[in-house]
C-alpha cells in the first residue's frame, strides 16, 4: 500500500499566533469612515428639519392661539424640506458610487449591443 502525503506549499503555512495572515475580504478603515459620514449626514436630513418644525410649530400656536394650525404647517413644511434634502445627498452619493465603481465589462455589453442589431450572423451560413 503506498500512501503518499501531498507537499505542502507556500499558501498552506499556518497562520502566526499574532494573526499575520491578512482577512480575505479586509475592509478598508477609509471605507467604514466614509459610510459613517454619508450615514451621519443623511439622518441629519432626516432628524433636523422635523425637529425645527415641531418646535417651531408649537410656538407658533402658543403665540398666535392657533392650537394645531401652525404646528401642522411647520412639521408638513419641515417633511417637504427633509425629503427634498435626502433625495439630492441619496442622488450624489449615488453618483460618486457610479464614478468609483468599475466600468462595466465591455465584452458582455458588445455582445447585447450585437442581440439589438439582429441575428444578422445567422445569415452568413
Amino acid at each position: 500500500m503506498d500512501v503518499s502525503v501531498p507537499k505542502k506549499e507556500e499558501n498552506d503555512k499556518k497562520p502566526a499566533k499574532g494573526g499575520d495572515v491578512p482577512a480575505k475580504n479586509p475592509v478598508k478603515n477609509n471605507d467604514l469612515g466614509e459610510a459613517l459620514k454619508t450615514f451621519a449626514r443623511l439622518s441629519t436630513w432626516i432628524v433636523f428639519p422635523v425637529l425645527l418644525g415641531v418646535f417651531l410649530g408649537k410656538w407658533l400656536d402658543n403665540k398666535y392661539n392657533s392650537e394645531p394650525r401652525w404646528f401642522l404647517i411647520s412639521v408638513g413644511l419641515a417633511f417637504v424640506v427633509s425629503m427634498v434634502g435626502l433625495v439630492s445627498d441619496t442622488l450624489k452619493e449615488y453618483k460618486k458610487i457610479e464614478k468609483d465603481s468599475p466600468p462595466k465589462n465591455t465584452a458582455i455589453q458588445s455582445l447585447s449591443d450585437d442581440d439589438e442589431k439582429g441575428d444578422d450572423d445567422l445569415d452568413k451560413f
